[in-house]
């Protein structure tokens, strides 16, 4: 089984009265997490600060909220992290549902799906070309790009927009770099390493996550 974090802000916590009028619990948190719908959840576990929360036969998945009884109204409400554990991928377009475009975020969701097996397999570099497809459709998406920008131009003007920082895009930049290793010419280039597909995963995550709020 696999685990990932999410961080819930306050603007994405509703808080309802519990119908169940024989609940000792008066109120049900729905937290949204847009991307919800693309895991296959074992369970979960919510967070206040380093506290995990009391875990009720309540506790729920309705669409892409987590739904949580609690004795807290809509004044306690506050950013809470929740783990979701998870037993794999139940369509990886799902992880895109900002994607506009069904046909790009079918195909975005297949170039992840295809990332995660070589990721899991050790397959370094064609982790990293498929990676690079990945962001290279969230950024064309996400910047509304015509086809004559290509992916250096959109990293940088994802840059300037704010959408990324500069550290996340050294780590574009360097799969964009990576996918030309291909070339029998870059024989004497420096190859992919473990630690190099450790970082792109962690921002493969992470900007998947982020740009689903």
């Amino acid at each position: 089984m696999k685990s990932i974090l999410f961080e819930v802000k306050k603007d994405q916590i509703t808080v309802l009265p519990n119908p169940n009028l024989e609940s000792k619990f008066p109120y049900l948190w729905y937290h949204k997490i847009n991307i919800l719908p693309a895991f296959s959840v074992g369970h979960f576990i919510g967070y206040l600060g380093s506290l995990a929360g009391v875990s009720t036969n309540e506790d729920r998945i309705e669409g892409n909220n987590i739904v949580m009884a609690s004795d807290a109204g809509e004044d306690g409400v506050q950013t809470i992290h929740i783990v979701l554990n998870y037993y794999g991928i139940r369509d990886y377009a799902l992880l895109f549902p900002w994607i506009t475009d069904l046909k790009l975020r079918t195909r975005v969701g297949a170039f992840y799906e295809e990332a995660e097996k070589s990721f899991e397999q050790g397959v370094w570099l064609s982790f990293a070309l498929m990676c690079g497809a990945v962001f290279e459709g969230m950024l064309y998406a996400k910047l509304k790009a015509t086809d004559e920008l290509n992916l250096n131009g959109m990293i940088i003007q994802a840059v300037s927009e704010g959408l990324i920082d500069d550290h996340q895009a050294n780590i574009m930049h360097m799969v964009r770099r990576m996918r030309n290793l291909v070339h029998g010419s870059q024989y004497n280039k420096r190859y992919i390493s473990r630690k190099d597909a450790m970082d792109i995963s962690s921002l493969l995550i992470d900007l998947v996550k982020h740009f689903s709020y």
